[in-house]
Formats: C-alpha cells, sequence, structure tokens
C-alpha cells in the first residue's frame, strides 16, 4: 500500500486558485458552459493528477446513530434556553 504525502491534485487546483484569485473553478464552469459541456472537469483533473502520485479517494463513510437525532420537536431550542448559562454577560 502506498502512502499519499503529496497530492499533486491539490497542489495544481491551489496553484490555479491563487493565480485566478480564488475564482478558477468559477471561470472553468463558465466556459464549460459557453462552449456547451456539462461539467468544467476540475473534480475529474484534480483526481486524476492525485492518482498519478498513488493518492486515490477514500470512500466517505457516514455513520448515524438513532440517539444523535433530536425529537423534541423545537429544532434544538432547548440548547439556548432562557436558564442560567453560567455567562457572566447573561441575564439572570
Amino acid at each position: 500500500m502506498k502512502i499519499c504525502i503529496i497530492k499533486l491534485g491539490n497542489m495544481v487546483e491551489a496553484a490555479i486558485e491563487l493565480v485566478t484569485l480564488g475564482r478558477g473553478k468559477d471561470m472553468a464552469t463558465w466556459i464549460a458552459h459557453k462552449l456547451g459541456f456539462k461539467s468544467c472537469g476540475c473534480d475529474e483533473r484534480k483526481a486524476w493528477f492525485n492518482s498519478l502520485v498513488g493518492c486515490h479517494p477514500s470512500p466517505i463513510k457516514f455513520e448515524l446513530d438513532a440517539t444523535d437525532i433530536n425529537d423534541s420537536g423545537n429544532g434544538g431550542a432547548d440548547r439556548f434556553s432562557s436558564k442560567k448559562s453560567g455567562h457572566p454577560l447573561s441575564k439572570h
């Protein structure tokens, strides 16, 4: 198993963002749409460059536990109740 030390795709992306003042993907997408393409290919280029140096994307795994869901129905407002918060500037 290769260890990914330098992600070439990320470095190229950072260089493009630096040169274009953070608007590289926006400009590439605009040009691609004007030429009739659906995507600019930025993400594919980044993945291809990363794979050249042995950095393959790892699958993202989400684990959701039923206890993580708040069923109180108040949208989490119970965390911000009017009880004493312990903050020195809070009104008691």
